[in-house]
Formats: C-alpha cells, structure tokens, sequence
C-alpha cells in the first residue's frame, strides 16, 4: 500500500521567481488577502506547495492574525515533509481561533507521522466534530484506523469518504484494500475498479491484479501485472514491499497469491521464486521454502540469496553442519555480501566457536558498516546470559569500528546500568538518543539512570517526552506518576495513574498505581478499593501486596500520631521515637531528633538532668513514665491492628517472590513495631545468607537489637553498614544517636559531622 496522503510526497515544482516582488511604488497594488488565500489554495490543489507557502506567508506578513492562513501554511508545510515547521503552524493558527479545523486535522497528520495514533485521533475527532462531513477529515481518520488494524472503523470512514468524494481515487483504492484484507474479494474488484478508472498507477494495477488471481481469472490478473511492471521504478523492491505489507497486515492469503501470480507470470525468474520462498519460510512452510530456493539455484547457480535462504532454513532445523556450508557458499558467490557473514556468525555461536563468529562479524562489517547491528546483537546474547564483561567487550569492539553505531551505545549503556555507572549509562544512553532520537527506548533508559543519579529534572523530561509521542506507553505513565508523588505532586500523578487505568481498565498494575497515588493523599478508602481489584484482578500481584502493607503501616503511624501528639513523628506520620526499651526505633523511617530535645519532651517535671545534655536516665523509670508508657500501649492497640494487617500481605508477598529484598525489609520492620524480635531477626539472616553485602539488612537489624536494648550488636551492625557503604548518611545518623545514648559524645558529633558533610556533597 502507498504511503498515506496525510503529507503526500510529490515532485515540487519551482517557485515562480519575482512571484511576490514588490517596490515602494509597487506596494498599492497589491492584491487583497482574499486574492491571495484563493492562489493559496489553487496552489495547493495543483501539488505546487512551495508556491503555496510563499502566498500564505505573504498573508501572514500582512495579517498576523489570520489563523486560517496558518492552518493553511501548515498543511503546505507538511506535504512538503516540514513536518515541525507545520506543527508549529497549525498550533499558532489554534491559538489565533481555537475553531480552525484544518489547523486541528493538520496536528492529526502531524501525529500520523510521528506514529502516535491515538492521540491523532483526538484531533481528527474534534476536526470532525467542528465539521463531520469533510471528506478529507474522514479519509484521515480512517486511514489512521488502517494503521492502528481497527478496520471495522476504517471502513466506515472510507465508505462515508468515497460517498462524499466519489472521485478520490485513493479512498477508492482503500476501500477496495479493507475488502481484500477481509476476504470480500467482489466489492474490493469494485472499489479498485474505480481506483484505476481515476488514478491508474502502479499499486492499484498490482493489486487488482490479485484480486483478479484469488478470483480465478489468470489472463486479466496477468494482463494488470504487465501494466503494473510498466509503471514500476523499484524492481524487485516494489514487489517484496507489497508482499511484506499483505503479509504483515495479516493477509496471507494475498500474499501468498501475489507470490504464485509472480511466479507464474515468469518461472524462470529466481527472484520470484526467492520472494515466494521467503513468504513461505515466514510463515513456517520449511519445506516449500527450501523447494522455491533450490529452483531459484538452478535457474541462478550464482544466487546467494539463494544459498543464505537455505542455510536459514537448516538453522531452525538444526541442521548446523548443512547450514555453514550453504553460507560458505554464499560468500563465495558474493565475498563482499555482508548477510553470508552475518548468517554463518550466528551458526558459529551456535557451535560454541565464539573465535570464529566473531572473525565473520568482522568481515560483515567491512562489508556493510550497517552490519554491526547485528555484531551488537551477539552482545545482547551475552547480557541475556548475564556475561556482562563479554557483552562490554563486544559493544566495545562494535563502537570502535563504527563510532555512530547507535545499537552500541544502547548495549554498552545498559551494561553500565547493571554494574551501576550511572554516569556512564547516561552518556551512552544520550549518543544514542542523538543518533535515534525517534527511539523511544533510549528516553526510558535515560530516565531510570536519572532516577537513581536522582537528577528529577531530567527523569521527568524524558518520561514526558516519551508519553507526548505515545500516550500509550504505560510504562512511562507509571514511572512518571511515581516521580509526581516523590515530588509532592499528587494531582499530576493520579491524573497519570487515572490515564493508565483508563487505557487498560483489566489491568492489575493499574489499580496498584492508582492505589498507591491516592495512599499517598491519604485516601485510605479509595486506596484499599484499588488495591483490591488489584488483588482480585491478579492474585499473584506482588506490588499490590507491597503496597497495601506499606499503606497500612503508614496508616498505623497515623493513628499513633493522632493518638498521642506528644510523641516525636517524621514528616508524614513516621514512627514515634519514644526512646525507651519498651518503645520502637527505626532508623529506616526517620533520623532521631538532638538528645536534648528527646529529654525535654520526656523530662518529668522537676527530673534531674544526666551528663547536663537534657537526657534522662533511661535505667530510671519515673511514675510519670510508666505513666505515660501505660497510655501509650492502649492507644497503639488500632495502630498494632494495621501492623498486623500489613505483616499479613508481607507474608504473601514473600511466598509469591521469595528473592524480593525490599519485602523482607518491610516485613522486618513490621516484626519490629510489633515486637517479634526474633522472626524479625530470622528475616534479617535470610537476607544476608543470600546477599551478605546487603547494607539495608544490617541497618535494620541493628533497629531491632537497639529496640531489644543491645546497643553493642546494633552498633556492630551499624559499623558494618559503614565499612560497606562509607558514604550512607543514614549509618553515619544512627550510629551517632547511638554513641549519644552511650555517652560517647565525641564520637557522636564525629558521626553527625560526617552527615553534614555527605548532605552537602549531595
């Protein structure tokens, strides 16, 4: 199928010199606006779009204002494969009159080209709202239902759009392509009848040809493939694009008929049996593929298409032996033909003899610099396997021979991610935005290095820019609503969690993002609805069990904090630190508050002051202590509820995904508010006996045996954390508050000196 007519690409003929020359003298004359939009148009229609941006533009300098001239400049623009300087246009013409539905119908094209159809859509729609029967709105929109396969859709669109323009041969030619695809072979041969009547060109020749073939009538379909060739520019080219094109739109049936239809016409021509042969292979019919390409070697000795075609085909037979040699073969046809190489490089990997793939890889390159794509696909096999250092080295190698070859940049950026180079990563992952910057890819990877160098600036302009060109990508959606809630931005990130939930409404992972934006607004109700349907939708969702448990200790917290406003809380609700052995410390939650002011919330009145810091004798335990302590445990008791409620789906959680770190970690600090110190500390070991260099594991531990009152092996813990990670401020916190609790002063301020100077670095 041609490209689409949204920009349609067309000899551009000469503007007409001196078209708008004017002098002092001259300026009276002239023509009015309305002269001018007319030739405008008149231009337009007759393909001649640079003389078309040349009156619009004169328009526009005498009328900044005219919305409709820049709608109209815009669409000039696009067709003439400007596709940004029309965007720009067709926005300026909106903000002048938001009315202008060509202006919105041009910002459709312009998301066609970028591939982001569903938001083309919404401007076609409203396009079509401002005037539901343009044929030219129509036409758009269902063209852009071809390309999303919503062919129901489509065709309604082009049928109202041929009933309106009786004489667009391109709708006809559509219409009649929606039949053929739907098998509805009598009402294509119509439509395409008209298309030929119209426009005859190549493409409708060709495919009225195979309506004719699957019709049964030999000579006329034969007759049609003449007129086609006639008109064909491309050669081979032409024909393997409409076969693709059918094939990939799931008309196999088609393609198939194009295939025989070719053959038929020529059977000595081995290209015609190499295209039927590779349709064949697509669709898993070995054997008929391997008969097409030895006839194409008889007709062709010297085709190494041919052979390349067989050693393809004994590789998914497992024919190894068989397959290196018809790729020895190939390159003797053809030494300087990069695919023999590329093919033989795969069955080497495949033999274990890594020395000699890499040789032809080498070779491939030479051939085709393009070649290294598929080098750096050998890399991504030794990723795949986890051999990071061998990956490294191929990217490596890849980017030495061809230094803009984006597929390296890609590969070694991610290898620097999982070895945590961050700033590395994000180098790789910028050249390779610079070479493909319409990838996607590259700007999701961009930001999760952003994330973990904390750069949000730069992480929430690469999620936005992946969801401006695909509103659709949920993954950017959910990366971005968690950003928005790290960032206090509550109301930007339930609207991407809403839009999530929208675009895919059987989703579990939806309702868990959504459940846990609104757990951070504190809308416990709507929160624990979602979590649920997120549970009921996908009972093995281990998020959701993750989430629902932090959201019910957050909501424990709370109640603490309400219950008794004397305790010391952290931002949002955080656990008390009641220093007492009877009372909870976590260092995960929150840094503890100076000594002195601890003392001066707990102090009774008249209790002497230890060591002059304010700090009362944790040994003594005065009436108005226990007093206080008593109180406390009945007011814990709803909050000890939801603790419980959590521990529960961390229990699931963990018998869903045993090797998750972070469930463990917060069922460990649950097991902790609740006083079960020993199953807290039974999670504590089987997180360091299968990651004993897992620093949040001491720190935790060294929690619940500083709740158990043994700051000894809490400070042990806590100086391990540091040998493992000298730079964690919230080590260095800790222990500080722990040294202040023993009276080591000294080393309490050298630790709280160390956190300073770490914030700053920060």
């Amino acid at each position: 199928m041609p490209a689409g007519r949204f920009f349609r690409a067309v000899a551009l003929t000469a503007v007409v010199a001196g078209f708008l020359l004017s002098t002092a003298a001259g300026r009276a004359e002239e023509p009015p606006i309305e002269t001018l939009m007319k030739q405008g148009k008149e231009a337009f229609e007759k393909d001649q779009f640079d003389k078309a941006v040349a009156l619009y533009s004169e328009v526009i300098r005498r009328d900044p204002k005219n919305a409709e001239a820049y709608a109209q400049r815009g669409r000039a623009y696009g067709n003439l494969g400007n596709v940004d300087r029309g965007k720009k246009d067709c926005e300026q013409s909106l903000q002048l009159n938001p009315e202008v539905a060509d202006a919105l119908n041009g910002l459709g094209a312009y998301w066609v080209e970028k591939r982001n159809y569903s938001r083309a859509l919404e401007y076609f729609n409203r396009a079509l709202l401002k005037d539901p029967q343009n044929a030219r709105y129509l036409h758009n929109r269902g063209q852009c239902y071809v390309l999303q396969k919503k062919y129901d859709l489509a065709l309604a669109d082009i049928n109202q759009t041929v009933q309106l323009d009786p004489n667009d041969a391109h709708a006809h030619y559509l219409c009649s392509y929606l039949h053929l695809i739907r098998g509805q072979l009598a009402e294509a041969r119509s439509e395409m009848n008209q298309a030929v009547r119209l426009e005859p060109n190549r493409y409708t020749f060709l495919y009225r040809a195979v309506i004719r073939f699957r019709q049964g009538e030999l000579d006329a379909a034969l007759e049609d493939l003449r007129e086609a060739e006639q008109l064909n520019q491309e050669g081979m080219d032409f024909y393997l694009d409409s076969t693709k094109h059918l094939f990939f739109q799931g008309d196999g049936d088609s393609a198939a008929a194009l295939c025989n239809l070719l053959v038929f016409s020529d059977g000595k021509n081995a290209d015609f049996l190499l295209l039927r042969g590779n349709l064949a292979m697509q669709s898993g019919r070995l054997d008929e593929a391997l008969a097409d390409a030895q006839k194409a070697l008889i007709r062709k000795p010297e085709s190494a298409e041919a052979h390349e075609m067989m050693g393809a085909i004994y590789v998914v037979q497992l024919k190894m032996d068989d397959a290196l040699a018809e790729y020895a073969a190939a390159i003797a046809c053809d030494p300087d033909r990069a695919s023999g190489y590329v093919g033989r490089a795969a069955v080497w990997i495949q033999k274990g003899e890594l020395a000699s793939a890499h040789a032809d890889y080498l070779e491939a390159i030479r051939c085709n610099p393009e070649s290294a794509v598929h080098y750096a696909a050998w890399g991504w096999q030794f990723f795949a396997n986890r051999q990071h250092d061998e990956a490294m080295a191929v990217f490596n190698k890849v980017l030495e021979l061809v230094p803009d070859c984006a597929a390296g940049f890609y590969g070694r950026g991610s290898v620097h991610y999982i070895r945590e180079s961050w700033e590395e990563a994000e180098g790789d992952f910028t050249e390779f935005i610079r070479f493909c910057p319409e990838d996607l890819r590259g700007y999701l990877a961009r930001a999760a290095v952003a994330e973990h160098l904390q750069n949000w600036e730069q992480m929430l302009a690469d999620l936005s820019k992946v969801i401006e060109c695909d509103e659709e990508n949920v993954d950017a959606l959910q990366q971005r609503a968690k950003l928005y809630c790290n960032l206090n931005c509550y109301v930007e990130a339930l609207a991407d969690a809403d839009k999530y939930v929208r675009l895919r409404p059987d989703d579990s992972m939806g309702y868990t993002l959504r459940g846990g934006v609104l757990a951070w607004q504190m809308e416990w109700e709507k929160a624990d609805a979602d979590l649920q349907k997120a549970i009921r939708l996908d009972p093995e969702n281990v998020v959701a069990y993750y989430v629902r448990a932090t959201t019910r200790e957050r909501q424990g917290l709370l109640i603490l904090r309400n219950a008794n406003p004397d305790c010391l809380f952290g931002p949002g609700g955080e656990a008390p630190q009641l220093l007492s052995q009877n009372q909870q410390f976590d260092p995960k939650i929150a840094p503890l508050p100076h000594a002195a002011e601890i003392g001066k919330e707990l102090k009774a009145p008249g209790e002497r002051e230890i060591a002059g810091n304010g700090f009362p004798s944790l040994g003594k335990q005065t009436e108005h202590l226990d007093r206080l302590l008593t109180i406390a445990e009945l007011q814990r008791m709803p909050a000890r509820e939801k603790f419980r409620e959590a521990l529960k789906d961390t229990d699931e959680a963990v018998r869903i995904r045993p090797d998750w770190p972070d469930i463990y970690l917060l069922r460990i600090r649950l097991h902790g508010r609740l006083e079960q110190y020993d199953e807290g500390l039974a999670d504590c070991e089987t997180l360091l006996r299968h990651d004993p260099q897992n620093v949040n594991a001491y720190l935790a531990r060294a929690g619940l045996f500083q709740q158990q009152g043994d700051l000894d092996k809490a400070l042990t813990d806590l100086n391990k954390a540091i040998q493992l990670d000298p730079d964690n401020q919230e080590a260095y916190g800790t222990r500080g508050t722990f040294y202040r609790l023993r009276g080591e002063v000294e080393k309490s301020e050298a630790d709280f000196a160390k956190v300073r100077e770490l914030t700053k670095k920060r």
